[in-house]
């Protein structure tokens, strides 16, 4: 009854103070590259409308309204394609968060002005001051992708294995993007007392290197009208659960040295799996999702772990913690990763309480334990699981 009375008052006051306002956006295209088409989605990627761009130009023009979901100010995606296509089309390969180039947010005003130059594929975003600092935000994440990709292609080229070009390359990549982060952070704090720099305050709180005490300072330096609103009201809720996430991550309750909770979960051949059952001499659990890259790139690892050590009398439990309703996708996924050999469990929706228990908070998670279900390794990865196992055997 209480999430159902905070929905109805939360619509309500949104209702309360939604007004519809105009737009006029311009747009033109400068450099090389050519484009025929001009998508602009709204806060919830439904399309405003599709405009045909002639002679590198196009103008838009429109109506948004101004209460959005959660309070946050309403914006334009825009999106530059050759392609001619149903929504569903063209955002089938990538879905419009996960397109970097060729897209930019712009905030709603009365007139707005964009100039995409093909060239270095940097927008510049034309408008009163809110879009002025958008426009910063924006180019900080070209800034990004440029040197990524510059640092790729310059590995690419080095006389290193496949996966060592793979892990440099992500290396590089954290390296550059921990820069830009903090690029970010001083754009935000140079303007506390900006909408704009709330709204961009999504990538700090959702990366996992910064820390969780640097990313609440953070939010502290907001001014103190904005810290009142109702969208930083919702932003604080997630800074609150990612201090407590990584309490828990350097606070455990479950650690090396202890015995590992018991369980009962149903297995990919649809039985009952009882963790007292147990006795191989070492087990691994592992803890993760379909839709969980890091997770997904560690599974060879593991499969070559285990066809290493398992004669030796080494097991693995994976433990999915997919959704319900993705179940069919984690079957599926057990067959692409070759992980048929392994005991694989559903923990869908935590309905056992099991990763509540455990207070996993990130994935992959993984535990060994030993044949009397006592934990003597955590997060073993790599090269650093099949070290441990030769230790071990």
């Amino acid at each position: 009854m209480r999430a159902l009375l905070f929905v109805f008052v939360f619509l309500t006051s949104i209702g309360a103070f939604a007004e519809v306002k105009p737009f006029r956006l311009t747009f033109k295209l400068v450099g090389s590259k050519e484009f025929k088409f001009a998508y602009l989605f709204d806060n919830e990627t439904r399309l405003i409308q599709r405009v045909d761009i002639l002679n590198k130009e196009f103008v838009a023009e429109g109506t948004y309204n101004t209460a959005q979901r959660f309070w946050e100010p309403p914006y334009i995606n825009l999106l530059l394609s050759n392609q001619d296509a149903p929504i569903e089309v063209i955002l089938s390969d990538r879905p419009l968060s996960r397109r970097r180039y060729d897209r930019c947010t712009i905030i709603c005003e009365a007139q707005m002005e964009a100039v995409y130059n093909s060239e270095n594929r940097m927008f510049s975003i034309e408008g009163q001051e809110t879009n002025q600092l958008q426009n910063k935000f924006n180019q900080l994440d070209v800034q990004f992708l440029t040197k990524r990709d510059s640092s790729n292609s310059s590995i690419a080229q080095m006389t290193l294995s496949e996966s060592e070009k793979a892990t440099l390359q992500e290396s590089k990549a954290r390296s550059i993007y921990n820069n830009i982060l903090v690029k970010m952070a001083s754009l935000i704090k140079q303007h506390p007392d900006a909408e704009v720099s709330l709204f961009n305050f999504g990538p700090i709180l959702y990366d996992q290197h910064y820390t969780a005490a640097n990313t609440a300072a953070l939010f502290e330096t907001l001014s103190e009208r904005i810290k009142e609103s109702p969208y930083a009201a919702q932003t604080k809720i997630e800074v609150d659960h990612k201090l407590s996430m990584e309490d828990a991550m350097v606070n455990p309750p479950y650690t090396v040295g202890m015995s590992f909770p018991e369980f009962i979960l149903e297995s990919s051949k649809g039985e009952q799996f009882n963790s007292t059952n147990i006795s191989s001499k070492l087990t691994l659990i592992d803890f993760w999702a379909t839709w969980c890259a890091p997770c997904r790139k560690e599974t060879p690892n593991v499969v070559q772990a285990y066809k290493k050590f398992h004669d030796q009398g080494f097991q693995v439990i994976t433990i999915s913690i997919d959704e319900i309703k993705d179940k069919d996708k984690w079957t599926d996924a057990l067959k692409q990763d070759g992980m048929l050999d392994f005991v694989n469990l559903f923990n869908g929706g935590d309905l056992s309480g099991l990763a509540t228990t455990l207070k996993i908070v990130t994935i992959p998670t993984n535990y060994l334990i030993d044949d009397q279900g006592k934990i003597i390794a955590m997060n073993l990865r790599g090269e650093a699981l099949t070290n441990f196992l030769s230790d071990r055997h």
